[in-house]
């Protein structure tokens, strides 16, 4: 009786390891199709990831560009405004040369005192530039 009992565990035994090998089988087409969907998944977080840096810069350039844009607008204002300030000298240079009976020496005095304004402005506009 021991020996059929053991007999029959042996059998559900082999039975069950029987029933285990055919779902092995039913599966293993499957196994290379998962392998498969895998590496894609793999490859499509990598171009997601490769898109998320692109959108990331493409902002940080567009943001960049917006601040250079509007660096390069005041440096126009102040441009017109030295433009002004010039042309201003410059009225005011032929005036003073007018007025006096000036010599070349105090001439030459006022045109370098023009031209050094002029200078010192254009260093200020080289100083915003940096």
């Amino acid at each position: 009786s021991a020996e059929n009992d053991a007999s029959a565990e042996l059998a559900a035994a082999r039975e069950k390891v029987e029933a285990l090998r055919r779902r092995v089988a039913a599966l293993e087409p499957f196994e290379d199709e998962l392998r498969l969907a895998r590496r894609h998944a793999k490859h499509l977080e990598a171009k997601l990831a490769e898109a998320e840096q692109a959108a990331v810069a493409a902002d940080r350039k567009h943001e960049e560009d917006e601040t250079l844009r509007e660096r390069v607008r005041l440096l126009e204002e102040k441009n017109a405004q030295q433009e002004e300030e010039l042309s201003s000298l410059r009225g005011l240079n032929a005036l003073l040369l007018q007025q006096s009976p000036s010599s070349g020496d105090e001439r030459a005095l006022l045109e370098a005192a023009v031209c050094v304004r002029w200078q010192a402005q254009q260093w200020q506009t080289a100083e915003c530039l940096r």
